[in-house]
């Protein structure tokens, strides 16, 4: 693995991306584990004390497997988005399964204050900055103006919206609170932003009304956190980092649900073998951290070859003429530890149609649908060896 993969990898490394309920977070994380890459995505519901594995996939996934890129998290429970420039995918059950809805993730995307509102800010195809929204949980999206070039992060009420740019030496705010049609704008303060020294690293909003964190580094060797209570037309130093290394470690930032919480997120990777997680919390917005340690060494219990072996299961659904029945047939490459649960498109839970060890072999499974399930979309996913999920959608027609 050479240097150019590092400093490529840095801004993707541990993503950290609070949940639609307090104390909750998603990280979207890399590590090494026996030469191989792999991209997860993993939970917590206690500030990042302990984690789990959710979703994960090869550094370089093969067709029909989602990319591991960027996490936004939806304001209904359970419900995320992950983008890339190949697509957009959705969540319904806490990034277990995984549905497509655009297959171009160009741009960046923002979820919004109230449930299924989501924002997507791109310049494709024609080249013109446009903002887009959606209240139906990315099913459709409707433009709402051009010419935003910023970046935006989400407000607590709906329709808010704040972003940021810099226009020649100086930084400016912005805010929105009918949907990005218009935004105000602030002068940051110079000291925080003072481009011979510092450049604004990124914005989050507080769960309360007004409330913002801003980070800036400086100097590439530190970061400051401030807070403002007052929509960032003041802004106090709450936090200055220790020095830096950018070289073994990557960095993210996230303002929790409840009042007062900011992340860290923190990814070491000293030899090319193995990354370690650090998880910062804080409870006093941003001012003291209590950190939480992972060895993601843990989580890697299986080689890539047996990975891609298994996505090839040549699934197969029949369907018995005349019934709801349906059978799942597919194929096992070697000795697992099999647990295969139906979901339907809202992530609600159907059946566990097995949790078993398997032999290599071809196997079948079924589960008799209602009569009233015609019309409906269906996801079935493979745990397999309780580290890593192989998911199919399929409907009736």
């Amino acid at each position: 693995m050479s240097i150019i993969f590092l400093l490529v990898s840095l801004s993707t490394i541990a993503q950290i991306e609070r949940g639609a309920d307090e104390n909750e977070i998603y990280i979207a994380s890399q590590w090494c584990f026996s030469t191989y890459v792999h991209k997860g995505i993993f939970y917590s519901n206690d500030n990042g004390k302990n984690l789990s594995l959710q979703y994960d996939a090869p550094w370089t996934a093969p067709p029909g497997v989602m990319e591991v890129w960027n996490l936004r998290s939806d304001a209904t429970p359970g419900i995320i988005y992950n983008y890339y420039s190949a697509g957009l995918w959705i969540s319904y059950n806490y990034g277990v399964t995984w549905d497509t809805l655009l297959n171009n993730g160009l741009g960046s995307f923002e979820c919004g204050a109230i449930t299924g509102e989501i924002y997507r800010n791109t310049s494709y195809p024609d080249n013109i900055p446009t903002l887009y929204m959606s209240f139906d949980y990315g099913q459709c999206f409707n433009e709402i103006r051009d010419s935003v070039s910023f970046s935006l992060e989400a407000g607590c009420e709906s329709g808010e919206l704040y972003g940021y740019e810099k226009q020649d030496e100086e930084y400016y705010l912005y805010r929105s609170i009918d949907s990005g049609n218009t935004f105000t704008s602030i002068l940051i303060d110079t000291n925080i932003a003072n481009p011979n020294n510092a450049f604004i690293n990124s914005i989050h909003s507080g769960p309360n009304t007004g409330e913002l964190y801003l980070v800036s580094r400086h100097q590439y060797a530190y970061y400051h956190i401030y807070y403002s209570s007052d929509y960032g037309n003041h802004f106090q130093l709450q936090y200055v980092s220790d020095s830096l290394s950018f070289y073994f470690w990557g960095y993210s930032f996230a303002a929790g649900k409840e009042p007062g919480s900011f992340y860290v997120s923190r990814l070491f990777y000293p030899h090319l073998e193995n990354f370690y997680l650090y998880i910062d919390y804080s409870n006093d917005t941003a001012q003291t951290f209590k950190t939480y340690y992972h060895d993601l060494g843990l989580f890697a219990g299986y080689e890539h070859d047996s990975f891609q072996a298994f996505n090839d299961l040549n699934l197969k659904i029949v369907n018995l003429t005349g019934s709801g029945n349906r059978i799942f047939e597919f194929d096992v490459p070697d000795r697992i530890n099999l647990n295969v649960r139906l979901y339907n498109i809202k992530g609600e839970l159907i059946e566990e149609l097995c949790d078993k060890q398997f032999e290599k072999g071809r196997y079948q499974l079924s589960h008799q649908f209602n009569s009233d399930a015609s019309n409906g979309i269906y996801i079935i996913s493979f745990l397999v060896n309780n580290q890593y999920y192989v998911t199919r959608k399929f409907s009736f027609n």
